[in-house]
């Protein structure tokens, strides 16, 4: 294809776009004020009928997609022109006022199915009345604006930003004092914990980004910071509570304090006088994480937490999942040797999820299984190409554990390489785009976290 085709043929379905939204516009605001039998609501049906038809033929499936200001067809901005501005205005506060984000459809309507769509949306205002996005029409899907974006407000995310910045300073401050043979100050560790698990509650996906910015795993204090993350929200998926999962927390912060100073094959009892007890019990989490958590838990005072991983009906310990989240944000740093010894390399986080999972006999299978039903295959933060040639940025794990290849993306750039703004969930049934691969976030100067702060 001609760049003067590709032109041609973005022109047409831009056309198009446009007198879908305006003939559906027009249809539900005649079918707001009249009976559906109505002559009026007929004429105006049937000049909806012809725009999808039309629209159906071009690209086959549909979907009208409202965006904050922004109106999509077919996931492409729309260029309100004339009557096209009106007509997206109206979309919008009408999506507003229903709570709905999207109206897809699978191919060109009947008659019967948009009669059926124009009934339902004429009562779902009414007190009582079923939500739009509760309709069941075959070919006809309509989705709550939080399925595909969640009105979190962008304060309370970045607070979480902040206190997981302000941890991994206390955790470097801490790290500095055994350097000097002194012990980490507990106190101020544990409130600056238990604040970010405050604020981290129902924010695993930012907590799982934050955890995989390379750019903040540079030192011992980042790795460790990185890894207390994912496992508070790991501990969170197990239904612990928040003294549990600071408890839990603590004991991965302080799994990297005695390797700042301490070479790994060192013995517990040898590098005990020089450092303290405190770091030193932590020096060997990666080598015997059983015996090392067991002899901090009883230095710090902590109760031994009794993680149980509900979908198994079983048990982990709290070493077991610290040594994933470490072996995982080990590989995707560079900072640590790979399953495969191939030698120390930043992977990927995809591959180095299918690294874990291909070693998985190195890890407690409860804690692994964890892992990746938290994480999914390509973590919040990651940046994907898509099957369409849309560029995106994972913003949430899959709902579904089954479908951990096809989590919920922000699209950032269309396949022309153009900006775009829209959300979509991979793992829809009906959703026919596809997670091709990773990418590095350098090779498209996109800022992930940034994406997720949103």
């Amino acid at each position: 294809m001609t760049e003067a085709t590709r032109e041609g043929s973005a022109e047409t379905s831009d056309e198009l776009g446009r007198q879908v939204l305006i003939h559906l516009s027009r249809s539900m605001r005649i079918a707001s004020m009249h009976q559906l039998g109505n002559d009026a609501v007929g004429a105006t049906v049937q000049g909806l009928m012809t725009a999808l038809a039309a629209a159906a033929q071009d690209a086959g499936a549909m979907s009208v997609q409202v965006n904050g200001d922004a109106v999509f067809y077919n996931r492409l901005l729309v260029k309100p022109r004339g009557d096209a501005a009106e007509a997206t205005n109206h979309l919008r506060r009408t999506f507003e006022r229903l709570d709905i984000s999207e109206i897809r459809l699978a191919g060109a309507p009947t008659l019967g199915l948009m009669m059926a769509f124009l009934a339902a949306f004429k009562t779902a205002g009414e007190p009582g009345a079923t939500p739009l996005s509760a309709l069941q029409l075959d070919g006809l899907v309509v989705r709550r604006s939080d399925e595909t974006k969640r009105g979190r407000d962008i304060d309370v995310r970045r607070n979480v930003a902040r206190c997981y910045a302000q941890l991994q300073v206390l955790a470097g401050a801490s790290f500095d004092r055994v350097r000097e043979g002194r012990a980490p100050q507990l106190g101020r560790l544990r409130r600056g914990l238990q604040a970010l698990v405050d604020a981290g509650a129902g924010h695993s996906s930012l907590m799982i980004g934050l955890a995989c910015s390379v750019e903040f795993n540079v030192d011992e204090a980042g790795h460790a910071t990185a890894v207390t993350a994912l496992v508070l929200v790991m501990g969170e998926r197990l239904g612990l509570s928040r003294v549990e999962q600071a408890s839990l927390g603590l004991k991965a912060l302080l799994h990297e304090a005695g390797a700042v100073v301490i070479p790994a094959e060192s013995s517990t009892t040898a590098i005990a006088p020089r450092i303290g007890a405190i770091s030193a019990l932590a020096v060997r989490m990666t080598a015997v994480p059983h015996e090392s958590m067991a002899l901090l838990s009883a230095v710090l005072d902590l109760p031994r937490a009794r993680n149980v991983d509900t979908a198994h009906g079983s048990t982990t310990t709290a070493a077991a999942i610290i040594a994933v989240a470490c072996s995982f944000i080990g590989l995707t740093s560079g900072r640590a040797t790979r399953p495969d010894a191939a030698g120390p390399r930043a992977l990927a986080p995809d591959v180095a999820v299918r690294q874990l999972v291909d070693n998985a006999p190195r890890f407690e299978a409860n804690a692994l299984t964890l892992f990746v039903q938290t994480v999914g295959l390509f973590p919040p933060g990651t940046v994907v190409r898509l099957s369409g040639g849309e560029t995106a940025v994972v913003v949430e794990a899959p709902r579904d554990v089954a479908a951990w290849a096809s989590p919920i993306v922000k699209v950032v750039r269309d396949a022309a390489g153009a900006p775009a703004d829209y959300f979509v969930d991979l793992g829809d049934p009906g959703e026919t785009l596809r997670l091709v691969r990773s990418i590095e976030a350098a090779e498209t100067s996109l800022n992930a976290t940034h994406y997720l702060l949103l």
